[in-house]
């Protein structure tokens, strides 16, 4: 590279493959600096399932992070014929999870490609959040995947609240679906970690992959 130094041109030495061109303040010349990854999305760790009854996703840094990302690869429950994905949450690090009634708002959206219209399921006092209604199944090449993000979890004056998307073989194998959700826990405490759990059944498989936002 040939830069004008003010008096003639000059050529600038080579840099690395892990450095960026940049000119800082006051400096006659271009430089190459080092790129560092920004730190404010960060993959903390995954979970496994392995025939699972429940998924405590519990790596939480509430003094790190504002925010989390839980990712799902390849999610299939060890029960066929469309069972209900569930969540819940915790304030003590996951040695419980909040299941009395009336802790949860949530509702959540089905479109699929081979139906018209969206069609939702609600509540507004349930002891669990429903993430998907009644489509997955477990034959060859159903799975669950998508991403639920959980807010505010370190604030512990207002409601905590999660919203997500999720894409599915539905258990007939005929159909791609599609589901939105949002959910709130009703009381004004942090949260700490995720439970996840089919409706019927163990998690068999799959991969629950989080990440934190500053």
């Amino acid at each position: 590279i040939m830069y004008y130094n003010g008096t003639d041109y000059a050529r600038l030495a080579k840099g690395t493959a892990s450095q960026q061109l940049r000119m800082n303040s006051g400096a006659t010349a271009p430089e190459w600096a080092t790129i560092t990854a920004s730190q404010d999305y960060v993959k903390i760790g995954t979970t496994t399932a392995s025939n699972s009854a429940t998924v405590g996703i519990t790596g939480f840094d509430n003094s790190t992070y504002k925010d989390y990302i839980i990712r799902f690869r390849s999610i299939v429950p060890a029960t066929d014929g469309g069972v209900i994905f569930h969540a819940r949450t915790s304030t003590d690090g996951g040695s419980s999870y909040e299941s009395g009634a009336g802790n949860y708002t949530w509702i959540n959206a089905r479109g699929h490609h081979s139906g018209s219209g969206i069609h939702t399921a609600n509540s507004s006092s349930d002891s669990e959040i429903e993430v998907t209604a009644g489509s997955l199944g477990s034959d060859t090449a159903e799975s669950l995947s998508g991403w639920m993000e959980v807010l505010n979890t370190g604030d512990s004056t207002n409601y905590s609240h999660m919203h997500g998307l999720l894409v599915l073989s539905d258990h007939n194998a005929t159909t791609s679906t599609q589901f939105w959700f949002s959910a709130s826990r009703q009381s004004a405490a942090d949260i700490d970690a995720v439970q996840f759990y089919f409706a019927s059944g163990n998690v068999e498989s799959g991969d629950f992959v989080l990440y934190g936002i500053k």
